[in-house]
C-alpha cells in the first residue's frame, strides 16, 4: 500500500515525532510505502530525519487554514489561502500523480491540502487530529464552519489522539464525521529502572514547548509555595523553548528568587535519554490532546503529576502511577510535589506502576496496528 503523509511543518516536535514513528512501524510491520509532503518553510529538521531513515519526501509551498484566534479578517485570510492553494494543488498533483497513491493521510488538522488533494485525486483521506486548536494553541479555522465540517465529513476516517479530543471534534467540528480515538504510541526499549535516585534532591521535569497553553508558570508558582514552606530538597528542569512566554517564565524566576531551583534546559532532541536523570514528570496543561511527554515519563519509570482533564486525565491513574490535581490549584500541585519529596518509597512504587502501565497501553506497535486497520478499512470502503 502506498500512502502520502501530509504534515503541517518541518519541526521535530511531538506531532512529527509521532508521524515518523508511525511510518517506521507501518513500513516494517505492514510493508506500507510512505511518501511525505511537507511545507516549504525552514522551521525544522524533519527532512533530515526522513533522509536518515530513507523515507522519500518532497517540499512544496502550501497554505494552512488556521490563523491566530486574535487575527483580523479571518474569513478573508481563509479565502486567500484557498486561492493560493489552488495553484499549489495543481503543482503538487503534477509531481505525485504518477506515484499511484492508495490513500492520503493528514498528520494534523491545521493544514487542509491533504483533504483537497484527496478530493481532486479521488482518493480516501484520513485526518489524524492531534490538537484542540483554540484551547491549546490559540488558533482557529479561517474557513467557515460549514466548509470545515464538509471536509471532515468527506474523510474516510478521522482519528483523534484521545477520547477527550474525539468528544471535542464531535461537539465542535462535526457530529457526523467518522471519528474514532486511538492513543499515540511511543517507541521505547527501556527496561524498568533499577537504580533510583538516592540524592538528597528530587528532580522534577516538565517537557514541552514553553508556551502559555502548556502552563509551565503554574509549576513555577508551586515551586514558590514549596520554598515558602522551607522545602528545598528538589530541583525543576523545564525542557523546551519559546518566545515571549519563556521570557515571562524567566522573569518570574528572577522576581521570586527561584533560579537556584529551576533550570531552563532548552530544546532537547533526545528526550528519553534526558529523562534518565529525572525522577518525576509534570504536566500542567489543562488542554493536552494526548500527552506524549506523559507517556515518555512513564516509560522512563517516572510517576507523573498532571492537571486533570483532557488527555492527561485518561493516562494518569490517580495515586497509582501518579497524581491528578485540579488545574489552577497551585497549592494542590505543590502538595503532591511535597508528597513525592517526603516519601521516596511512594515515588518508586508509582514509577514502577507507570512503567508497566505505559508498556501495556501505549507502545508504537500497538498504535500502528490500530491505525493500519483504519487505513485498510478506508481504502476498501
Amino acid at each position: 500500500m502506498r500512502i502520502l503523509f501530509v504534515t503541517y511543518c518541518r519541526a521535530m516536535l511531538g506531532a512529527n515525532r509521532s508521524l515518523v514513528q508511525l511510518i517506521i512501524d507501518l513500513r516494517e510491520q505492514y510493508d506500507v510505502e510512505p511518501y511525505v509532503l511537507m511545507p516549504a518553510v525552514e522551521d525544522g529538521s524533519l527532512h533530515e530525519e526522513l533522509e536518515r531513515l530513507r523515507i522519500p519526501y518532497f517540499i512544496h509551498p502550501m497554505k494552512a487554514w488556521v490563523v491566530s484566534e486574535n487575527a483580523k479578517f479571518q474569513r478573508l485570510r481563509g479565502l486567500k489561502a484557498c486561492i493560493e492553494n489552488r495553484k499549489n494543488l495543481k503543482e503538487i498533483i503534477d509531481k505525485i500523480e504518477d506515484k499511484q497513491f492508495d490513500l492520503i493521510y493528514s498528520n494534523n488538522s491545521t493544514i487542509q491540502i491533504g483533504a483537497d488533494l484527496a478530493k481532486r485525486m479521488k482518493l480516501p483521506h484520513i485526518w489524524h487530529v492531534r490538537e484542540y486548536g483554540k484551547a491549546d494553541f490559540h488558533i482557529v479555522f479561517s474557513y467557515a464552519p460549514k466548509a470545515v465540517k464538509a471536509k471532515f465529513d468527506a474523510a474516510a476516517n478521522v482519528i483523534a489522539v484521545s477520547k477527550s479530543l474525539e468528544k471535542y471534534i464531535r461537539e465542535n467540528i462535526s457530529p457526523s464525521a467518522k471519528t474514532i480515538s486511538i492513543y499515540n504510541g511511543i517507541c521505547s526499549r527501556k527496561p524498568l529502572r533499577e537504580n533510583w535516585n538516592e540524592d538528597q534532591k528530587l528532580h522534577f521535569c516538565y517537557v514541552g514547548a514553553l508556551q502559555d497553553g502548556k502552563n509551565q508558570l503554574e509549576l513555577l508558582k508551586a515551586v514558590d509555595v514549596l520554598l515558602r514552606e522551607k522545602i528545598t530538597d528538589f530541583h525543576v528542569t523545564l525542557v523546551g523553548e519559546g518566545g515571549d512566554y519563556e521570557r515571562e517564565l524567566r522573569e518570574y524566576c528572577n522576581r521570586n528568587t527561584l533560579n537556584s531551583y529551576v533550570t531552563f534546559a532548552g530544546y532537547c532532541s533526545d528526550v528519553m535519554n534526558l529523562l534518565d536523570r529525572m525522577d518525576i514528570g509534570v504536566i500542567c496543561s489543562q488542554y493536552e490532546a494526548f500527552g506524549r511527554a506523559t507517556v515518555e515519563y512513564m516509560l522512563s519509570s517516572m510517576p507523573v503529576i498532571g492537571a486533570n482533564g483532557s488527555g492527561t486525565g485518561e493516562i494518569i491513574r490517580h495515586e497509582i502511577n501518579g497524581y491528578l490535581y485540579q488545574g489552577g490549584e497551585v497549592a494542590q500541585l505543590a502538595g503532591y510535589m511535597k508528597k513525592m519529596i517526603m516519601n521516596r518509597d511512594v515515588m518508586k512504587e508509582m514509577g514502577q506502576n507507570a512503567y508497566f502501565y505505559a508498556q501495556e497501553n501505549f507502545t508504537s506497535e500497538r498504535t500502528a496496528d490500530q491505525i493500519y486497520q483504519v487505513i485498510k478499512q478506508s481504502v476498501i470502503s
